[in-house]
């Protein structure tokens, strides 16, 4: 029925006139946005100086001056529409994009970091029976990752990059480095740490000439950079540089290139099966991670790539918390939010209480789930007739580090992708701020279809826009959006 009302001339298609006449009227059946533009407007029109008065009270954009609304509103002010536009758009993201920039101090020890990793890099998709592909590293690398995992095996003329034990396909270990050596820093000047799994017996030296001939003085040593008193050298002091970490290794000439391993005293990074962190590590043990590196990995059941939750290393100081960043489940989708921040650069800061040891103090964040906005269709079949509106609600999912996750959900609508109105507000406390995130959830029936995960030290207040991606194809819904008000 919605369909047909807006197909004016009844051809079984929408022409962009009868688009626009869709999106019109979604936005005009928003009262409660209108009501927030009546507040600050006159005579149906708002004014520089009523939208900067907006920005302060409601939005607490209080670094914004008339200056700087000048260049997002025109010189006659918004209009209703213009204004709800506004609202909706990227440029008023629930998202501090400031955080996305590269902000923070890089000349602290290593240790001091959380460090984007990944498992098993080279697996495209199962654990037993997947293909390895060297173009899994480019991807990840892209990505922003600083850590990435290399299993070497002898190979028949040369080493060999694979799943031991496994049907996964091999690729030859030149091929991984070569094209780790092209975008090593492309996305990320800071040191690259190649975890080493090395399973080799008669090729161990060919594995060291490898990675001599293909990094040459990229290669950073206890003789190079020693660690002073125990303590590695900084991201900053590091930069374009290659640190090496092998458990294994059973010849001088393989051993010297190595920074991290158990041969070496002190060995500087552990790794520990994600089941054993809480018999291994506590919280007490963010101390010692101040000089110790810690690595966590999946355990080995996980062999269709599944990941766990990365806060249960981070919340006690793990540096390298290792995920599949091929499976596009919700733990990436909090490594994705967690490591976007700080320039994409791949290295956060750990906060401020897990450095000097004092005690965090608990903060309540307030969200109401105001409504939605040209929210995705379901579709059946692939002509335009099978569009059919969705029965949405929003659940929100608190992911923190000293408890289980908290959820709040809406009220279902009952058959409304354009305009859905709730209203509903919830609250949510949390001691880490800096390691909680919120998954924003859109559901269709109580099934979830699209989604947005945000650390909390990125929300801005006041009305914003979530932009959200669509749960199957991890894709963004350019068009779809909902509005939340934020308060803390």
């Amino acid at each position: 029925d919605l369909f047909r009302r807006y197909d004016e001339n009844s051809n079984g298609q929408f022409e962009l006139n009868e688009v626009l006449a869709v999106l019109k009227d979604a936005r005009a059946s928003l009262p409660v946005l209108s009501n927030l533009f009546c507040q600050y407007s006159t005579n149906g029109r708002m004014n520089c100086a009523q939208f900067l008065k907006f920005l302060h009270e409601k939005q607490k954009d209080f670094w914004i001056d008339l200056e700087t609304v000048a260049e997002i509103i025109d010189p006659d002010g918004f209009d209703e529409p213009s204004f709800i536009d506004f609202l909706i758009s990227p440029q008023n993201s629930i998202f501090n994009y400031a955080k996305r920039e590269l902000n923070q101090d890089m000349s602290f020890p290593l240790t001091f970091y959380f460090i984007h990793s990944s498992h098993n890099t080279y697996i495209e998709d199962n654990q037993l029976y997947g293909k390895s592909s060297a173009d899994m590293y480019k991807k990840a690398l892209i990505a922003g990752c600083r850590c990435v995992e290399i299993d070497i095996w002898d190979g028949s003329n040369q080493p060999m990059v694979t799943h031991g034990g496994t049907m996964v396909s091999s690729v030859t270990l030149e091929q991984v480095l070569k094209i780790i050596r092209e975008y090593a820093f492309v996305k990320s000047k800071y040191p690259l740490i190649l975890s080493l799994e090395n399973n080799c017996y008669t090729q161990e030296d060919l594995v060291a000439d490898l990675l001599e001939a293909t990094f040459h003085n990229s290669i950073v040593t206890r003789q190079t950079h020693p660690p002073e008193n125990d303590i590695i050298p900084s991201p900053e002091s590091l930069k374009k540089k290659i640190l090496l970490k092998s458990g294994k290794a059973k010849n001088e000439k393989f051993l010297k290139l190595l920074y991290f391993s158990e041969k070496l005293k002190p060995s500087l990074l552990s790794s520990i099966e994600e089941t054993k962190i809480s018999s291994r590590l506590n919280s007490r043990d963010c101390i010692t991670s101040l000089k110790q590196m810690f690595r966590v990995y999946p355990k080995g059941t996980r062999t269709d790539s599944s990941n766990y939750n990365p806060l249960v290393g981070w919340r006690v100081g793990a540096q390298i918390v290792a995920l599949n960043l091929h499976k596009k489940d919700e733990p990436l989708w909090i490594n994705d939010a967690f490591f976007s921040i700080n320039g994409g650069c791949g290295y956060i800061l750990k906060p401020y209480d897990m450095r000097v040891f004092c005690p965090p103090a608990t903060v309540q964040f307030n969200f109401t789930v105001v409504c939605g906005i040209q929210l995705p269709m379901k579709t059946k079949g692939l002509i335009t007739e099978s569009l059919h509106p969705i029965c949405p609600s929003v659940r929100l999912v608190l992911h923190k580090p000293n408890s289980d996750a908290e959820i709040k959900e809406t009220k279902t609508i009952i058959k409304n992708s354009f305009n859905p109105v709730w209203e509903e507000s919830f609250a949510f406390s949390t001691d880490r701020p800096e390691l909680s995130f919120l998954n924003i959830l859109l559901l269709h029936k109580k099934i979830p279809i699209a989604y947005s995960v945000i650390p909390l030290s990125c929300l801005l207040k006041g009305y914003r826009s979530v932009q959200i991606r669509d749960i199957k194809s991890n894709k963004k819904l350019p068009f779809s959006s909902i509005i939340l008000q934020v308060d803390y």
